[in-house]
């Protein structure tokens, strides 16, 4: 009687460890690249909720003077350490679509409504933030929407 591994089955052995190995590599690259991914998506959310609020303060600025923002966008890098991401702002008036009210409606319920459209078209903005970042060689981004409304 032999004692000792065949050949075959240090073989066997040593490919069944190799398989276990990377398998256990390609998790914890998984982990590394997943770890990553929720520390820029965690800081995006962060700066566009700070960019937001210096973009609402800065409205509300204007609406106490009697001003009120029309359409425009605006777009800019953070200073350091964020200066890998990029914000965009974008102000746009709110658009409502007349319901289609028929003919019995009649010609005063569609001056109403009419009436009542424009002035949530005068009163009311949408104010959307995207933050922008390079992650693995494509662009990632996050956007966050909220409505201004000038009373």
């Amino acid at each position: 009687m032999r004692k000792g591994f065949t050949l075959l089955e240090v073989m066997l052995a040593l490919t069944i460890f190799a398989i276990a190995v990377a398998a256990l590599v390609g998790f914890q690259a998984r982990g590394y690249i997943n770890d990553a991914k929720a520390r820029h998506l965690t800081t995006a959310v962060q700066l566009a909720r700070d960019k937001m609020t210096q973009y609402q303060l800065d409205i509300e600025k204007d609406i106490v003077k009697g001003g009120f923002p029309e359409e425009k966008e605006d777009a800019g890098t953070f200073d350091k350490p964020f200066e890998d991401y990029r914000w965009k702002a974008e102000v746009r008036k709110v658009e409502l679509l007349l319901p289609p009210l028929g003919d019995a409606a009649g010609e005063t319920t569609d001056q109403m409504m009419k009436m009542m459209t424009k002035q949530i078209s005068d009163s009311v903005r949408e104010v959307k933030m995207t933050i922008t970042w390079q992650e693995m060689e494509k662009d990632q981004s996050f956007s966050v929407v909220t409505h201004i409304v000038k009373m």
